[in-house]
């Protein structure tokens, strides 16, 4: 396998003479990495045997090896026309030496063969060695039977092997199995020993005990083992149901069964009405149930007008009320109220105002919508095919029923018909059936769609419009950016729709700086600028006590550093060290630590300490560290990604 997935896992071993050091598995990271610290393989320091002996006549399997650590077998295998006498293998115990003593191959036959149904007479069961014509007997294995025609017999032929073993012994059958009742038996195969039945009940009913049986030893001859399984009628557990009754009240309800369920009054049922008695001991549909009904009381009257509701006392959660006005008056706010769950009408109610009657114009043949007109809308004034506006175009209903402006008159022109619709996009005209001369509109698209085209056109003289009307083409965005030492981690097309996001990875070694996600926007750009790929570095601290000979060192996400101290230091902590992706240390970074010195230098160190105390503690720290010149050794390990027996080192070291 080349590529690995999240989660997969990969296991080490080493090779004959070496010991694995550290875990013996790494598994692929969500980073696309993977898991540290890598193991990797040492020399063994156990003893190793020699190579195994040889044999005369023979050989073993071992050949090519080089290198035997205990624990390691080595079968060996006689030439044809020798048999082999003793074991046929050897081992190398912990003492270096092999387990003797080696087998040895002589001629005649070895020992005979095992044989799944039957074994050696007790004469013969030890022996390892026979001579060409000696013939053995054999007796059959429980569960096996004596066929009456072939003898039981083996004989060491001329050619050092032992004659065909035939099938001496037979399979005891076992009686044809009992069926349960309301149940049946299935032979799988036969009767024979060893073999298995299946016992399966017939609808409406469970199977109670073991569903396989098996031909076994039972004494001297052969049984099917446990106890013949029983077939019981299914029983579903009696409903039950608050606020509520079912049709059959039954002490046990079997297979099949079924119950109506009702509320009591004041109650409603959620759920199926009837349910059965199912083959899993269940009822389904699933046992409904009754909540409580919740009324509202009948609808508020409002000033100047009324509602549609029929003369009852209570209405349901959801019933519908509709308001309409007396003539003369128009409504304002929604024309109908809603029973709500907590038994109270939705809010606010509608309410009823003088309105204005629709003017008309000269003649009497203007165009308009509406027949009352509410105080505060403004309305323009549109004449028929043969008339147009003079004066003011824009009048607004008063308090009162009036217009002000008054409402002009009306002479011939050409008007033009409603602009043609544009798909995932529309005009400012909608409302409108007529357009006189002059009149302006502009056209809008959907989010997700650019305007080409003119976005505004105006009714002629002619009674046409003055332009063809715009389209909307679905907005895409280019191909997104690369950002380096990363990927792009969405499926890459040609094309990018608007409100398609792709998302972003880092390479091993590096780090994600901002958002992963970038979405196509409406006006055909990415929302934001990609993120960008840092790589991951970690600072080697400055260790107290210890003087680096280079300072301020960073080392890549993934490399492994071995520290040692010099003589008269002692390492606290774990000597290898791995920068990790968090840009830390793991384990944390360890100290060189100044142990006792020899005889010598303790009698000069403590003379020359009791002069240094009076000279203040910064020159004794500058003179020890002159009198012991105590450095780290560090191996820099870069193997994130590297295989064990790639693994290079690079040495520095670090003055005290």
């Amino acid at each position: 396998m080349d590529v690995f997935s999240p989660g997969k896992s990969v296991n080490y071993s080493c090779d004959p003479g070496y010991s694995l050091v550290g875990k013996s598995s790494l598994h692929c990271t969500d980073n696309a990495s993977w898991s540290t610290p890598h193991p990797r393989c040492e020399v063994s320091s156990v003893l190793q045997c020699p190579s195994p002996p040889s044999i005369e006549g023979g050989s073993h399997n071992s050949q090519e090896v080089e290198v035997f650590i205990p624990g390691m077998v080595v079968n060996y295998s006689c030439d044809p026309g020798f048999s082999l006498l003793g074991e046929a293998s050897i081992y190398c115990t912990e003492s270096g030496n092999w387990s003797l003593p080696p087998p040895q191959c002589a001629g005649g036959c070895g020992a005979p063969p095992r044989l799944s149904f039957a074994e050696l007479t007790e004469e013969h069961r030890n022996q390892t060695a026979f001579p060409v014509g000696k013939t053995v007997r054999y007796a059959c294995r429980p569960g096996y039977s004596r066929h009456p025609t072939v003898p039981p017999a083996l004989t060491c032929l001329s050619n050092h092997t032992w004659s065909e073993a035939r099938a001496f012994c037979k399979r005891k059958q076992c009686r044809y199995p009992e069926a349960p009742k309301n149940g049946r038996v299935v032979v799988l195969t036969d009767l024979l020993f060893g073999s298995i039945v299946n016992y399966t009940c017939e609808e409406g009913h469970r199977l109670v005990g073991q569903s396989l049986r098996r031909c076994e030893l039972f004494g001297a001859d052969v049984a099917w083992s446990g106890d013949l399984p029983i077939c019981q009628k299914v029983v579903c557990p009696a409903p039950q149901i608050q606020n509520g009754k079912i049709s059959v009240i039954k002490h046990r309800y079997r297979y099949k069964d079924t119950v109506n369920f009702t509320c009591h009054e004041g109650f409603t049922l959620r759920g199926h009405s009837m349910a059965q008695c199912s083959a899993n001991r269940r009822w389904h549909p699933p046992v409904p149930v009754c909540e409580q009904v919740v009324m509202c009381l009948p609808p508020p009257g409002i000033a100047n007008g009324e509602h549609s509701s029929p003369s009852s006392d209570m209405f349901g959660v959801g019933a519908l009320v509709h308001y309409r006005c007396k003539p003369g008056f128009v409504l304002i706010g929604n024309e109908s109220v809603r029973c709500m769950p907590d038994g109270a009408w939705s809010r606010p109610l509608p309410r009823c105002e003088a309105g204005c009657v629709r003017p008309g114009v000269g003649n009497r043949e203007a165009i308009g919508l509406e027949s009352l007109y509410r105080p505060g809308d403004i309305i323009t004034i549109e004449c028929n095919a043969v008339n147009v506006p003079r004066g003011p175009h824009k009048s607004q209903c008063q308090p009162g029923g009036t217009w002000d402006p008054p409402l002009p008159a009306c002479s011939r022109v050409k008007r033009c018909s409603k602009p043609p619709a544009i798909p995932h996009g529309w005009h400012s005209g909608l409302a409108k059936a007529v357009f006189a001369p002059g009149t302006s509109v502009s056209y809008s698209c959907e989010p997700g769609f650019a305007l080409t085209g003119m976005a505004s056109i105006h009714c002629t003289e002619s009674g046409a419009w003055s332009h063809p009307p715009p389209v909307c083409q679905a907005v895409k965005c280019p191909l997104p950016p690369n950002i380096t030492n990363g990927k792009l981690e969405s499926n890459i097309s040609d094309t990018f729709p608007y409100g398609a996001s792709v998302s972003y990875s880092c390479n091993a070694g590096y780090s994600l700086a901002g958002n992963a996600f970038i979405n196509c926007t409406a006006l055909g750009t990415w929302s934001q600028p990609p993120p960008r790929c840092e790589e991951i570095r970690c600072v080697f601290p400055e260790v107290q006590g210890v003087k680096k000979a280079t300072s301020g060192n960073t080392y890549r996400f993934g490399t492994n550093i071995t520290l040692e101290c010099d003589d008269g230091y002692m390492l606290e902590g774990i000597s290898q060290i791995q920068c990790q992706e968090d840009f830390s240390w793991d384990p944390p970074v360890p100290a060189c630590k100044l142990t006792s010195r020899k005889s010598g230098s303790v009698g000069l160190g403590v003379a020359a300490a009791a002069v240094l105390l009076l000279l203040g503690a910064g020159i004794i720290w500058k003179i020890i560290s002159k009198q012991k010149q105590g450095f780290y050794h560090t191996y820099e390990n870069y193997n994130y990604k590297t295989a064990l027996d790639q693994i290079t080192e690079k040495k520095c070291s670090c003055l005290a």
